[in-house]
């Protein structure tokens, strides 16, 4: 992930649409997400179109990728993030990202991640 989030953030890079679903970019380390995440808030990624399904993402992957889509750079307009377990808490930090003013977001996948009707006394 490091080589292709240094690409992504070429002057040079014109690639707006990335598939990585089954990838395994989410994980213990959370590495993958980092790097991600410093690609897509970089003044150079065109990243439009991004499928992130399959790929082990959890609570603390979609902290990280909740950041880069409120960033003034992201320009992703279309998130699949099926079948990842992102949970309530993940939904938390992506639904944050989703009010922000920065955020594209347009179209949203997020079947089978893990997300549970919860109501909560505010």
């Amino acid at each position: 992930m490091e080589h292709l989030s240094r690409a992504l953030q070429h002057e040079n890079c014109h690639v707006e649409t990335l598939v990585l679903h089954h990838n395994k970019i989410g994980g213990a380390n959370g590495c993958g997400e980092n790097f991600l995440s410093n690609a897509l808030q970089h003044e150079n990624c065109k990243i439009k179109i991004l499928d992130l399904s399959w790929n082990k993402i959890d609570h603390k992957g979609m902290e990280q990728l909740s950041r880069a889509l409120e960033h003034k750079h992201c320009h992703v307009k279309t998130l699949k993030l099926g079948n990842n377990n992102i949970g309530n808490e993940g939904m938390e930090h992506l639904s944050r990202a989703l009010e922000h003013k920065n955020c594209r977001i347009t179209n949203l996948n997020l079947s089978s991640c893990g997300i549970n009707a919860v109501v909560r006394d505010f």
